[in-house]
């Protein structure tokens, strides 16, 4: 299955994202509201499924007021983020 504009739609329009883009040329990261991240990680689960979990976790950092979490970490074998969300106009 192409989760491509899902991921998309979840990442742009959702409202659960605060912040997105690239840090460099292999990461790409989500700011999202602490109120949000319940909501945020039952949406990637109903795309991916828990598989995403397969190798334990992933790291977020934590902000003041949100959660960064870099989404090239573990979804970069389902998904091309670079096609997505390409550099050029998600640069951060």
């Amino acid at each position: 299955m192409d989760y491509s504009s899902e991921l998309y739609d979840l990442i742009c329009y959702s409202e659960l994202v605060d912040e997105c883009g690239w840090e460099s040329d292999n990461n790409f990261y989500v700011w999202i509201s602490y109120f949000d991240i319940k909501n945020f990680i039952e949406e990637l689960i109903y795309l991916f499924g828990y598989g995403i979990f397969d190798d334990g976790s992933f790291n977020a950092n934590i902000r003041p007021t949100c959660l960064c979490i870099n989404l090239s970490e573990f979804l970069e074998e389902l998904v091309d983020l670079k096609e997505i969300f390409p550099i050029e106009e998600y640069e951060h």
